[in-house]
């Protein structure tokens, strides 16, 4: 437990630091997000590191927007009472995988080669947590123009799931029938997907980060049981990124 306090004692700022050096306008929101963790400190501490994550979700242009991501997230009790700290880091890295993922890779081909490999090996190791989470390539090559660095972090998530088959340490799962009692903590967001595609219509299709959200989210929907908070999350997020695409007329006076 102390190693783990350590951990989330130096990512925790680093994160806070990136996203507030982003937006200055997250600054007063991650404060108030973070007053969620005085409610119950002895439980809710790991939050300091789930708080940043899922604020890089959002849109850079609108990180602020985070926060209403984790307001989707948090609102349902059931999401709330499965936070162990151990959950907590791997809603953390489950989000920075996704903001990765759908992120501008880095400049140069090194760099480039580098960035995606490490990111392959990450998504392979963090599918023993979240079993549907391979599918991300595929939900990648769909939605954005085919490249050598796309089958390459396919290859590589792949590559380290099989290999982590082979020690025993990861099975990809069968579909199950999800729970009824998540429809209270998904009815939100799918309302708001809902209605964002149908204003958005074909416009959506050009949005190709939100819409590799919406396609990983629809992947994972037969697996729900495996990883239910971060389907949860992924929705939340899925969600939020629709509405602030969607057209806004100009206020008049």
């Amino acid at each position: 437990m102390i190693s783990l306090t350590i951990l989330i004692l130096i990512l925790a700022p680093v994160l806070l630091i990136t996203i507030i050096w982003d937006s200055k306008e997250s600054q007063y929101l991650i404060i108030a997000s973070l007053l969620y963790v005085l409610l119950l400190p002895q439980k809710y501490f790991p939050m300091i590191i789930l708080i940043p994550a899922v604020f890089t979700l959002a849109p850079k242009f609108a990180r602020e927007m985070g926060f209403l991501i984790l307001g989707l997230f948090l609102m349902d009790p059931q999401v709330r009472e499965g936070l162990t700290p151990i959950n907590i880091l791997i809603l953390s890295a489950f989000s920075l995988v996704l903001a990765l993922r759908i992120s501008p890779l880095p400049s140069g081909k090194f760099t480039r080669a580098l960035y995606t490999g490490i990111l392959g090996i990450l998504s392979g190791l963090l599918g023993i947590f979240i079993p549907p989470l391979p599918l991300l390539s595929i939900a990648h090559m769909i939605v954005f123009p085919l490249t050598p660095l796309s089958y390459a972090y396919a290859f590589i998530t792949v590559l380290t799931s099989v290999v982590l088959h082979e020690l025993g340490l990861y099975s990809f799962p069968d579909p199950t029938l999800p729970s009824p009692k998540i429809l209270t903590a998904i009815a939100v967001p799918i309302v708001i997907i809902i209605y964002s595609i149908y204003v958005e219509k074909g416009n959506i299709l050009r949005k190709r980060q939100t819409l590799t959200l919406l396609v990983f989210s629809l992947f994972m929907a037969p697996f729900i049981p495996y990883a239910t908070q971060a389907f949860v999350l992924l929705l939340a997020a899925t969600s939020v990124r629709l509405v602030i695409s969607l057209p806004h007329p100009e206020e008049t006076l």
